[in-house]
Parts: structure tokens; sequence; C-alpha cells
């Protein structure tokens, strides 16, 4: 009986050894940093690590969340072809999306409108 409880315990400890060994081995794989758990209480932490790897890709979204802050922006128009980015959005919460806000965001020119602030990937127009 005894040498059964002991071969009980053995095998519950194997398999949860072998357990833990695959999440560390699926974190290593899937580039997981144990940072975001340590920092998960900081403001914008998991934003900011994911920015760093899509800045290539949306840098745009780092720009509108930068001048939304800025300007206290509640309500914001963009432009058709940035409206297929969910970082966009992600990234301008709690601000909303809405198409007859009079601040508007766009790649390029935009006529009938006063240019408040640029960057080299995007511009923000405040429309009348």
């Amino acid at each position: 009986m005894l040498k059964n409880l002991i071969k009980k315990k053995f095998v519950i400890c194997f398999l949860l050894f072998l357990y833990l060994l695959n999440i560390f081995l699926i974190g290593h794989r899937s580039n997981f940093n144990s940072n975001l758990i340590l920092n998960f209480y900081k403001k914008d932490y998991g934003y900011e690590e994911s920015m760093e790897i899509y800045n290539r890709y949306h840098s745009h979204a780092k720009d509108i969340k930068n001048f939304i802050k800025k300007y206290n922006i509640n309500k914001y128009n963009i432009d058709d072809k940035l409206l297929g980015d969910p970082f966009i959005f992600e990234s301008s919460y709690p601000s909303k999306y809405s198409k007859n806000s009079k601040y508007f965001f766009s790649k390029k020119n935009k006529n009938n409108c006063a240019l408040l602030e640029s960057t080299k990937n995007i511009n923000l127009y405040k429309c009348f």
C-alpha cells in the first residue's frame, strides 16, 4: 500500500513537471516576456511592449494616441484608408471613432480643414 502511494505521488509529480516544462516551452517559442507579468500594474506597459514589436507597421497608431492625449480628443474621424487598422482603435480607447467629429486623422492633406499638428506618419486636422 505504501508502495502504491509512492508510485502515485511520483506519477503526479512527474506529470506536473512535464506540464510546467511545456508551459515554459510554449512561452519560449511565442517570445513571451515575463516582464509583462511582473509589470502588469504599470499603465500602458503591455501597449508599449507591443508597439515596440509592431511599430514598423503601426507607427501612426502611436502618433494618433499621443495626439488624442495632447488635445484631449473624445471623438475623432479617420481617413478611409486607415479604418482597417485595429491598432488605431485599440490605442485610442476610450476615445471613439465618429464620422461627425471635427478632429480628423489622415496620412494625406485634407481640404477645408486646419492642420493642427503633423508627424512623418500622420496629420491631425480640425474641420469646421
